[in-house]
């Protein structure tokens, strides 16, 4: 955890069926670090900017240790992230706008993983490979 929060990176993520895609952005909203890992539990690899490298990727979780791996590789501390952020493509009838993930909110979206079966289970998979 970075000393100032304020001053803290924010990581924000975005999970699809096979695919997950981060940035982490700076304390000015700058992009500190962007990059996507595809074809996740099939070819996979990673996409850092121009650059692409084929890896073993089984889940999601993988995808994110790797490229938070290539974050801090890159001079971006993934221990120093303040915040995260992640989209989830439906959240049921009682969750339609941006929440504070708690435990209720996380429930729910679990609840709503029928209405989104190909995203919402890798979102929720991601957020706990966060959490940790």
């Amino acid at each position: 955890m970075h000393e100032d929060p304020a001053m803290a990176p924010v990581l924000v993520a975005n999970a699809g069926s096979s695919s997950l895609k981060i940035r982490i952005f700076g304390p000015k909203d700058e992009t500190l670090f962007s990059g996507i890992a595809a074809e996740i539990g099939g070819r996979s690899r990673l996409v850092l900017g121009r650059a692409e490298t084929t890896m073993p990727l089984s889940d999601h979780a993988t995808a994110l240790d790797a490229l938070l791996d290539a974050a801090t590789s890159g001079g971006v501390d993934a221990r120093s992230i303040g915040a995260a952020a992640h989209r989830i493509v439906h959240g049921g009838p009682d969750l339609t706008a941006s929440a504070e993930l708690t435990p209720l909110v996380l429930a729910r979206a679990r609840d709503a993983a029928t209405l989104a079966p190909l995203h919402n289970p890798p979102a929720i998979a991601v957020i706990a490979a966060v959490a940790r």
